[in-house]
């Protein structure tokens, strides 16, 4: 689950993802917390989630690993 509001070492709104599992008894399970290594305020990691087997990928929309920010409609 994307939480791109979520704060990360508390770099706010850097953006987190939560990974869940589904017990076979239909609880849900809180597996961890991930966050980028490189967080910057408002990058919104988790704005995009994909999940196939064993992988995951996860967007950040605002990012700027090149250092040119992007607008961003909260800032």
């Amino acid at each position: 689950v994307g939480a791109v509001y979520a704060s990360a070492n508390e770099v706010l709104s850097a953006g987190a993802i939560y990974i869940y599992q589904v017990e076979t008894n239909g609880s849900i399970t809180l597996l961890n917390k991930v966050t980028a290594p490189d967080a910057a305020p408002t990058d919104w990691f988790g704005y995009t989630v994909s999940q196939s087997a064993n992988l995951i990928a996860a967007g950040a929309n605002y990012a700027d690993p090149d250092g040119k920010r992007r607008k961003n409609p909260t800032s």
